[in-house]
């Protein structure tokens, strides 16, 4: 099997297992001002990610809460904010890349090197 063969082979599979675990994993605190991650901040997980989010409140940067909802609504006014996203532990202080970014750039760079060496 040429390594062309492999890698789009492997971009198939990440994109199948992708697909697999329908869940949204979550920080969840109430006083969590600072950066948050998975070694300092309880996680929580809904099996049903579709319909749920992950969200962020803060309040004039004096005090910051995270969490999941089946209804989340942003709102940025006065100094308070809310903000929701969909994809594992979004709601911290640093933005991890999601997974489907990382397939779709390994699925463009098999791309490339299969018309490279035609």
């Amino acid at each position: 099997m040429s390594v062309r063969q492999t890698i789009i082979i492997s971009c198939f599979v990440l994109l199948a297992l992708g697909k697999l675990g329908d869940s949204l994993r979550c920080f969840e605190c109430t006083s969590c001002n600072g950066p948050v991650n998975r070694n300092n901040t309880k996680t929580s997980r809904e099996f049903n990610g579709t319909e749920y989010s992950c969200w962020k409140l803060t309040a004039r940067g004096v005090a910051t809460a995270r969490g999941i909802s089946n209804s989340c609504v942003e709102l940025n006014a006065g100094g308070f904010g809310t903000w929701c996203c969909k994809t594992d532990l979004c709601n911290g202080a640093i933005l991890p890349v999601p997974v489907a970014y990382l397939v779709l750039l390994m699925a463009f760079g098999s791309v490339t090197l299969f018309f490279k060496g035609s």
